[in-house]
């Protein structure tokens, strides 16, 4: 049976029932089941007024049962003597409580599934009565499913334990959980500035820009950058080089970080002429 539940005993007769006849304290029936030589004789139970009681109510493994209230009908009832047994145990297994209420468990993606929640607030769901039990918060540690940003996303909090006059009657159910949103990191990508001569044409490798917010250890893998002013045929003069799609590398996802692209400037320098009488 589960802690504060009813408990109910299934006691076949022949385990409560002893024949003694002639009154030695030595069951007689020549081999026969006491239950089945008092059925032939006419005799039956009563069990109208049958309770079984438990040594403790606590959760624990081998209490003893006292079964009582067992009485015998029948003309030839008072041929037969009516043992209770005393050997009956029962095993009363913890009951189950749910932990909820955690709040406050939501960051900035940093890379990591740590993070920190309000365990005031923390509730159970399942205590029996009055019973006292507490929850221990100190020890209490919570973590995302995975690091990335998202929104409604599974946390899992682990280190609980219970305190209190019935904590050992109780166990947590499952694991305790919530859900909260990782946001997305700032971060500003700005094209690095360049310049060339009239007549050539502008290339780019993919990292001539620099970053601010990137988690530590993890680096861009390029960043498309282009310009109108990058053809050869581009006037002498300025022009905006425009970053855009951080490329993945590693533990870089773009997806984790609220990306602001900075333009860099493109001089375009006048082409030198050389004049020859």
């Amino acid at each position: 049976s589960e802690y504060g539940h009813v408990v109910s005993l299934n006691i076949p007769s022949a385990s409560v029932l002893t024949l003694d006849l002639n009154g030695d304290g030595i069951p007689d029936g020549e081999g026969q089941p006491a239950d089945s030589i008092a059925t032939q004789d006419g005799v039956s139970f009563d069990i109208a007024g049958a309770r079984a009681t438990i040594a403790s109510k606590n959760a624990g493994n081998n209490i003893a049962v006292t079964v009582t209230g067992f009485e015998l009908t029948g003309a030839e009832k008072d041929n037969y003597q009516l043992v209770q047994r005393t050997d009956l145990k029962v095993n009363i297994l913890k009951a189950d409580l749910t932990v909820g209420g955690a709040s406050g468990c939501g960051k900035e993606y940093d890379g990591s599934t740590a993070t920190t929640c309000d365990f005031n607030a923390m509730t159970l769901t399942g205590l029996l009565g009055s019973d006292v039990v507490n929850i221990n918060k100190e020890g209490v540690t919570a973590a995302f499913a995975s690091a990335s940003a998202g929104v409604n996303k599974p946390i899992v909090i682990s280190g609980i334990t219970l305190s209190g006059a019935d904590a050992d009657n109780y166990q947590i159910a499952t694991s305790a959980s919530t859900t909260a949103t990782i946001s997305k990191k700032a971060l500003t990508i700005t094209a690095s500035d360049a310049s060339k001569t009239y007549g050539d044409t502008k290339t780019y490798v993919g990292n001539e820009y620099s970053a601010s917010g990137l988690i530590e250890g993890e680096n861009i893998a390029s960043v498309r950058l282009a310009s109108s002013g990058d053809a050869g045929t581009a006037a002498h003069g300025t022009y905006s080089i425009v970053p855009s799609a951080a490329a993945a590398s590693g533990t870089f996802d773009p997806n984790n970080y609220e990306i602001t692209y900075s333009d860099g400037t493109l001089t375009v320098n006048r082409a030198s002429l050389t004049i020859r009488a």
